[in-house]
């Protein structure tokens, strides 16, 4: 009787995986190619020289190392041994061991206002495995008034967040061989 079950069992299982799969094959027939739509235009122009000599210069760089920099002190200030692994691609930026043997790997966004940030897909996968040992500290006005924002486990903490998607474009070798230049 027990072979019997399995047997119904998996049949049942089939017919619904085949039912899924008509259900699929029905909704790609109605797909079709339509041209894209005009959605707007935006215009960008150079600022213009006054632009130029009133706006604060905040380099993107320097901008992060403060970050990095306020970020080390507050986690020295709490007592923690803290390493700086930015350069190893890990997903995040700093390895800070707590006082009581707990390791944080600390991801560093610094912001030079108040601006939303924005995770790499290495960081995003990098907090969604680590859960509990991942922070996303964050540092708004770091050049300023640095105002530090402190996010556990940001995968599952963070309910309304946008996936960006990056677009890279593919040159071929025939186009970049057949393009010439002596660099001697």
């Amino acid at each position: 009787r027990l072979a019997l079950y399995n047997k119904r069992e998996q049949k049942e299982h089939y017919e619904t995986e085949k039912a899924k799969l008509e259900t699929i094959c029905q909704e790609e027939v109605r797909l079709s190619k339509k041209p894209p739509t005009f959605v707007g235009a935006i215009r960008v122009s150079p600022p213009t020289e006054e632009a130029v000599e009133t706006a604060p210069s905040h380099d993107p760089s320097e901008i992060e190392r403060i970050g990095m920099a306020y970020v080390t002190r507050y986690e020295e200030r709490q007592g923690c041994s803290v390493t700086d692994v930015s350069a190893e691609n890990l997903g995040f930026d700093i390895r800070s061991g707590t006082p009581g043997g707990d390791i944080r790997c600390i991801e560093v966004k610094a912001r030079a206002k108040r601006d939303a940030v924005l995770l790499t897909s290495n960081e995003w996968l990098t907090a969604k495995q680590l859960k509990d040992s991942y922070f996303l500290y964050v540092v708004l006005n770091a050049a300023t008034q640095p105002e530090l924002h402190i996010i556990q486990d940001p995968a599952n903490e963070i309910q309304s967040v946008t996936q960006h998607t990056e677009v890279r474009y593919q040159v071929p070798l025939s186009e970049i061989t057949a393009h010439v230049t002596s660099a001697e």
